[in-house]
């Protein structure tokens, strides 16, 4: 049996006389083929397929709707696909909007607020830490040095930014980290 999910804005869009154009995740049941129901998906909607993703059996389509598109044979849900960026929360630190890679990779989209998540222990093997650093403050849960010196501190610089981008405090100043409750 087909499985459509329905959201407000899906069950608005397959009520007799209505259809909005937008982007729509296609499902593809196991054993159906990606290209036959892309082809069929994209003659029933009128629109185009953007991009398939065959590891996760779904098919991204723009369309000026998708009224009849769940009937299709092989397709096991239809759902809008929406920008989340209203819902998610955005990093105060000062240079978080110079960080490309945050928005990129849209690490904070899943939350409307900071989350509370475990302390997972990440090791960072480079050139040391700056074990003062505001960032970390508390959060350095070992250090061990394999050349000499000590590993608390870092005169190359390069450790202590690699560990910002991973695990930089939600402080309200410098950068904000990708996991940023992360013990280092």
């Amino acid at each position: 049996m087909k499985r459509v999910l329905l959201g407000a804005f899906v069950l608005a869009l397959l009520l007799p006389g209505r259809a909005e154009a937008g982007r729509y995740a296609i499902g593809v049941e196991p054993g159906a083929s990606l290209n036959a129901v892309a082809a069929e998906v994209a003659r029933v909607s009128c629109g185009r397929v953007t991009m398939e993703l065959a590891p996760m059996r779904a098919l991204l389509v723009t369309a000026p709707g998708v009224r009849g598109v769940a009937r299709i044979a092989g397709v096991s849900y239809v759902e809008r696909v929406t920008s989340r960026r209203s819902l998610s929360f955005a990093p105060k630190d000062p240079l978080a909007p110079r960080q490309w890679y945050l928005g990129y990779t849209k690490a904070f989209e899943a939350w409307p607020e900071p989350p509370s998540l475990a302390a997972v222990r990440v090791a960072i093997v480079d050139s040391g830490i700056d074990a003062d650093h505001p960032e970390f403050a508390g959060r350095i849960a070992g250090a061990q040095t394999f050349v000499g010196g000590s590993a608390r501190v870092d005169e190359h610089g390069h450790g202590t930014f690699v560990a910002g981008v991973i695990a930089a405090n939600l402080n309200d100043q410098g950068i904000a980290g990708i996991a940023f409750p992360a013990q280092l």
